[in-house]
């Protein structure tokens, strides 16, 4: 049994509890102070209880393109709004591609969120780990999934090996990329397991040519 519950927001109070005698602190206040306090509560809730994996139950759909998206393509989707992922970002909302990922390429994701650069503020954040989990399916980690990473090239950058192996693991066809590392190991991933490594804008290319 999970003892680990998920938070739940507080109750929001009605404009008619506050007395409007000026209160310090205000009963408005007090909520609002409650309220950022259940989105860190669920942030960390929710970087403590990643989904459960979902691809040993099912067998890969016919037709659906299944990919490895890296964080930075993640990031265009869930945080920039791209509108050159818009039709990436179609095909995963319909059905038509399918997001593969692991525990720790979400918890980089997690990292990334907490970037001072981008300024998001903690219900940002949390609604966007919920997006990314919206959209992908779990992995088990490497150490479930025999032969994920032997004969795979090397990526120059070891951060970013973890992709390659996801994409390996998972067997899928496809892996998006805007890194410069990842990009420069296409042809040995196509010669070693025969996933296509591509950008975001090649992807889209190939696609509109179907």
């Amino acid at each position: 049994m999970n003892h680990d519950v998920r938070p739940q927001p507080p109750e929001k109070p009605l404009p008619s509890d506050c007395c409007g005698g000026g209160c310090i602190p205000c009963i408005l206040d007090v909520h609002e102070d409650e309220l950022e306090a259940y989105w860190h509560s669920l942030e960390q809730w929710l970087a403590r209880n990643p989904p459960e994996s979902q691809l040993d139950a099912e067998a890969p759909s016919a037709g659906v393109e299944r990919m490895v998206l890296d964080t930075n393509v993640v990031l265009d989707l869930l945080i920039f709004r791209d509108a050159g992922c818009e039709i990436l970002m179609a095909q995963l909302q319909q059905g038509a591609c399918r997001a593969i990922t692991r525990s720790d390429c979400r918890d980089e994701f997690i990292r990334v969120l907490q970037y001072p650069q981008l300024a998001l503020a903690v219900n940002r954040r949390v609604q966007a780990l919920e997006a990314f989990d919206a959209l992908h399916d779990v992995v088990p980690p490497m150490h479930d999934a025999p032969g994920a990473g032997p004969g795979l090239p090397q990526c120059s950058d070891p951060d970013d090996q973890k992709f390659l192996e996801v994409a390996s693991a998972a067997g899928v066809d496809t892996l998006l990329s805007k890194d410069k590392a990842v990009l420069k190991v296409a042809r040995g991933m196509r010669r070693a397991v025969n996933i296509e490594v591509l950008s975001p804008q090649a992807w889209k290319a190939r696609h509109a040519n179907r």
